[in-house]
């Protein structure tokens, strides 16, 4: 038995179709030319049989076009009626993994951990759940906090999740309480609590590479750097201009991205800080795996490509309707995912900025977005109260 749902991603008619279908192999009828790059798709989804039939004739009509109708179904892979051979394709297929129902409020953030087993996400509701990524089954929840009876769960939102990257032992979570906390993963045990005074609601948390500096950003403006095995103050500060909505370090860890609005780099080596291009409504950043660049959510409903050593502009990602909130690079490099308040995310090829797909299925704002380490998986966390997997091919 498969372990997706029958589930378009092109809205409740479509499910409803596919979910009477008898079949389990539910594929997709594309456009693909010879580099394998989806063109464009046909708005419905079809069986097998179907699809391979619409395919032969349609390449029967017309054989010398540089594209080819083919069916494409889970598990990424493409026929060609013309070759009659199969070929990865990256796309993403009409099955919806899991709803992860089990936040009363909305859901801000989601990670997965290192080894893929494992999605986080902070919510409204004062708390950070781990779910098992192939069962949607809550492992632990992060106690509600209380400053009297309960002192070791956030009183506030939660903001932000992030797991370290040493096998994803620790979680750290960043809330609208003030403080950033470190919890052990398999215990659910309290590590460490960071606080901001006076109290600023903490946006943003990120492990650097080598798992032993966490950076929190807040809406005081300031980024603070601290070493998680010692006690005492940060290590680093930067103040920037104005609210400080999103933190990421550079796979080298060199460098800390924020996007305060205007999008800075942070050299840790210099202890310097540039502006990126002018970039003046940004809430979100996110390095690509290589480092070369930086994508970024802005508030007119674009996101953007940067060169991150010159700031300069490579494309812009042009098809969300509200604010984007969310960026994320596949494993790979070679698909952003961005996540919006028109209740979509969607995927894009990185390298010429054509859209792939649209993800729908939130009944709300789509707050965040993140692959798994394979690439196979996209979560999504939204104001719905839920969050999502999808299977995706990226």
């Amino acid at each position: 038995m498969n372990p997706f749902d029958v589930g378009s991603l092109v809205g409740p008619a479509q499910d409803a179709v596919l979910a009477r279908l008898p079949c389990d192999e539910v594929v997709r009828l594309c456009t693909v030319n010879r580099a394998n790059r989806v063109m464009c798709d046909t708005p419905g989804f079809w069986n097998r049989q179907y699809a391979m039939r619409r395919a032969a004739s349609t390449e029967a009509a017309f054989p010398a076009v540089p594209s080819v109708w083919a069916g494409v179904w889970p598990g990424g892979h493409v026929h060609d009626a013309q070759a009659d051979f199969m070929e990865e394709c990256r796309f993403v297929t009409g099955r919806r993994h899991k709803t992860l129902q089990g936040h009363t409020d909305a859901v801000t953030s989601v990670a997965f951990s290192p080894d893929g087993r494992t999605l986080a996400t902070g919510s409204f509701d004062h708390t950070a759940k781990l779910w098992d990524a192939q069962t949607g089954v809550v492992k632990w929840t992060t106690p509600k906090g209380d400053r009297e009876r309960e002192p070791r769960g956030h009183t506030y939102w939660v903001n932000s999740v992030a797991f370290s990257p040493d096998g994803g032992r620790m979680l750290a979570t960043g809330s609208a309480d003030g403080t950033a906390k470190l919890w052990d993963i398999e215990t659910g045990a309290l590590i460490r609590t960071f606080e901001f005074w006076p109290v600023e609601q903490v946006t943003s948390v990120a492990f650097s590479p080598d798992g032993l500096t966490l950076a929190v950003g807040s809406y005081d403006g300031s980024t603070k750097l601290w070493n998680w095995q010692t006690e005492g103050a940060p290590i680093r500060r930067a103040r920037w201009f104005g609210l400080v909505t999103s933190v990421a370090f550079s796979p080298d860890g060199r460098t800390v991205a924020q996007s305060p609005g205007v999008v800075g780099l942070w050299a840790l080596e210099t202890n310097t800080i540039r502006n990126l291009r002018g970039e003046s409504s940004a809430v979100s950043v996110a390095f690509s795996p290589d480092g070369r660049s930086l994508a970024c959510g802005l508030t007119d409903c674009t996101a953007t490509l940067l060169d991150a050593r010159t700031g300069a502009l490579i494309r812009t990602f042009r098809g969300h309707t509200e604010w984007v909130h969310s960026v994320a690079f596949s494993p790979d490099g070679r698909t952003l995912a961005t996540g919006a308040d028109d209740r979509t995310a969607k995927l894009w090829a990185v390298e010429t900025g054509t859209l792939i797909t649209t993800i729908r299925g939130h009944t709300k704002w789509v707050r965040s977005v993140a692959f798994s380490p394979d690439g196979r998986l996209l979560a999504t966390g939204s104001y719905d109260h839920t969050a999502k997997l999808w299977a995706v091919q990226a």
